[in-house]
């Protein structure tokens, strides 16, 4: 019974793998990796990788690394590490988190919070381990580039999805920032299947370039 519940963990675990062409503008750009691996402890890691492809490369060279720790069940943020480059764009940092001292460690900045702090990315794990049927939006903070931000997401309408020879029936989710003036900006769509896998089928995002567009293969 013991190696049933073991196995089915891993299962779900497994199954929270996905692989993704990138198209930027339009153009086959390259491709990218989404992770999910328990490290025990109430916590897992998450890992995040884009690359361009070799031709590409000659005009616009995408090389995206984060890795994260987050919570096991609702995927908040402890810890996370970042090696981007996007054309001549390029940056690293880290953070830590201590929800006991309410404060975030980066750089050399203490940076206070009130509560549990995301990222777009962990937010995708969130997202496709909750029912979208029983609410119509949610809010969160997360941390990038060393602010926080207030986002507000709302469930959009099923739409089907065409990708390779296979359909998938899609919740949308529009993911926004919520400015001081209460004006919102626009910086993530998600494509959710609504069968039991559950997987993230097109992922769109805010480049410097324009919009990337990641489907899943």
């Amino acid at each position: 019974m013991i190696f049933i519940i073991i196995l089915s963990i891993s299962m779900v675990f497994s199954e929270q793998d996905f692989n993704y062409n990138i198209k930027i503008k339009g153009v086959n750009a390259g491709e990218a990796s989404l992770r999910l691996e328990p490290l025990g402890n109430d916590r897992s890691q998450i890992f995040f990788q884009s690359r361009s492809s070799k031709l590409i490369d000659l005009f616009y060279k995408l090389r995206d690394n984060v890795n994260m720790i987050v919570d096991s069940k609702d995927f908040y943020m402890h810890e996370i590490h970042k090696s981007i480059r996007q054309g001549k764009y390029k940056k690293e940092s880290s953070a830590k988190i201590d929800y006991e001292k309410n404060v975030i460690y980066y750089n050399k900045e203490e940076i206070f919070i009130n509560n549990e702090i995301y990222s777009p990315v962990s937010l995708i794990y969130y997202l496709i381990n909750t029912d979208l049927s029983m609410r119509n939006s949610f809010e969160f903070q997360i941390f990038e580039n060393g602010k926080i931000k207030n986002i507000l997401i709302d469930v959009l309408d099923d739409v089907q999805l065409k990708v390779s020879k296979n359909f998938f029936n899609c919740k949308v989710l529009n993911i926004q920032v919520v400015k001081p003036n209460n004006e919102f900006e626009k910086i993530m769509s998600l494509y959710i299947d609504q069968s039991n896998n559950k997987i993230p089928v097109m992922i769109k995002s805010k480049i410097k370039q324009g919009e990337m567009i990641l489907t899943i293969k």
